[in-house]
């Protein structure tokens, strides 16, 4: 504390030091370089002593020579095990080590804006010392395209945006859908969260993780769900679908307390619903892209009906969701294999006031593959009219009675219409072979191959 200034604990400002002093090695570089003093100036100090305590050494020698630099580079070049003081080595928690070298390279970061706060970096090491505490508990014997990790209390926030989503956990289970992973847990922790909105299964979130990456996180309710055998069963199967079409599930958290997390891929562009209806007069969404976003649809509805055999039951615009290539992805697939079925059937009455559901699934209380061909064809009716179910009471009935009166200025979307590169026959057989999968009778409608 010798030559540090009383002032302030939440100061902006910097200090001005005329001749710049301190232990070689510790000092941050802009300091020694500018003579200005500030916060991140310890910050960096700090880094350095947790470098020391991974390497088990001081960051100079004799003759003075400074490791810093030397230390960063390992850990920059993934090659930490070089320098880690070798004792420590066979005791160390993969996760816990991950976390605390990235508070030490983070800390000593050579610009101050990059430093992180010291709130920060205590949530971070609280949540190191945690994993490194449970470190018995590793990783299970399962094939590398499904690992899990259980970790005992551990109560940590996935938090700092404009909204806060807690693990209050006492086990949980960590489960990973890939063999590669862009993100840890401890990552997924230390996200920075916005709530995106709720639907019948739970709330969503949009996680940006500290080197940018940005993921879905679906937070299920805990009433909605099967138990947890059950559960943990579905999902085993669910994680393993994979198809250009379809949003993965990346990986799951689960607790004895009922808290179940489902981590995906984050689409850019949104659900297809805000694509379509939330565009502006300059930003027109033309034929081809309309008919890229169908074609998309069944090709993934085709995949899952014919590859692994899972019914959608509540398909809609706001659960096809675009990649920034507008390249459409079902997400929602199999959620009803995780719920109840009292669960369920609420899950089937709502999708039926959204005007999406088949007609007889609310009378069977079953959905089945005919019934995702009549979703896909009000998708397609969507696209083609420009009206979304809510705004009439019936939309394949308003298409007929329309029709009768005005067969193309009034049924097809404005947009479609002053499009170039669509002719009136080819809009007319889209429509009916969209009037084709809306047929009231299930034996009516066409099959999903059909509209590819």
């Amino acid at each position: 504390m010798g030559f540090s200034k009383i002032g302030p604990a939440n100061q902006k400002h910097t200090y001005v030091i005329t001749n710049a002093a301190g232990t070689l090695g510790y000092c941050d570089p802009q300091y020694m370089k500018t003579c200005s003093l500030t916060k991140e100036s310890d910050i960096y100090s700090f880094g350095v002593v947790l470098f020391e305590v991974l390497c088990g050494r001081l960051c100079y020698t004799n003759p003075l020579e400074i490791l810093v630099p030397k230390w960063k580079k390992n850990y920059e070049d993934n090659k930490l095990r070089q320098i880690i003081f070798k004792d420590l080595t066979p005791h160390m928690d993969p996760t816990s080590l991950k976390t605390f070298s990235d508070i030490a390279f983070q800390c000593s970061h050579d610009s101050r804006e990059r430093r992180p706060t010291t709130s920060f970096l205590v949530k971070k090491l609280e949540i190191a010392l945690q994993f490194q505490e449970r470190h018995d508990m590793n990783m299970t014997n399962v094939p590398t395209s499904h690992k899990s990790r259980r970790v005992d209390e551990l109560s940590v926030p996935l938090s700092n945006g404009k909204g806060v989503l807690f693990l209050n956990t006492g086990k949980v289970v960590i489960s990973y859908f890939d063999s590669t992973m862009p993100f840890t847990v401890v990552d997924l922790f230390c996200a920075k969260v916005e709530t995106m909105g709720t639907s019948i299964y739970g709330s969503d979130y949009k996680a940006t993780l500290e080197n940018g990456f940005e993921v879905a996180v679906k937070r299920l309710r805990i009433k909605v769900t099967k138990s947890d055998t059950e559960f943990e069963a579905e999902l085993e199967f669910i994680g393993k679908v994979r198809h250009p079409n379809l949003l993965a599930t990346r990986a799951c958290y689960l607790d004895p307390n009922g808290d179940k997390i489902l981590v995906f891929d984050y689409m850019r562009k949104g659900s297809r619903a805000a694509f379509l209806h939330a565009q502006g007069p300059k930003q027109r969404v033309d034929w081809p892209t309309r008919m890229q976003i169908t074609k998309g649809v069944a090709r993934g509805l085709q995949s899952l009906h014919t590859h692994h055999n899972i019914i959608h039951g509540n398909l809609t615009s706001s659960n096809v969701l675009l990649d920034e290539n507008i390249n459409p992805k079902i997400s929602d697939f199999g959620l009803s294999r995780l719920m109840t079925t009292d669960e369920h059937s609420h899950m089937v009455s709502t999708a039926y006031n959204l005007g999406y559901q088949a007609p007889e699934v609310t009378t069977l209380n079953k959905a089945n593959t005919k019934a995702d061909v009549y979703s896909l064809g009000m998708i397609m009716l969507e696209l083609l009219t420009g009206k979304s179910p809510g705004e009439v009471q019936d939309l394949p009935q308003w298409v007929v009675l329309t029709a009768k009166k005005e067969w193309t200025s009034k049924v097809f979307d404005h947009e479609l219409m002053e499009d170039d590169t669509v002719g009136d026959d080819e809009l007319l057989n889209s429509l009916k072979l969209a009037m084709r999968c809306v047929h009231p009778l299930p034996q009516g409608r066409s099959n999903v191959h059909l509209v590819l």
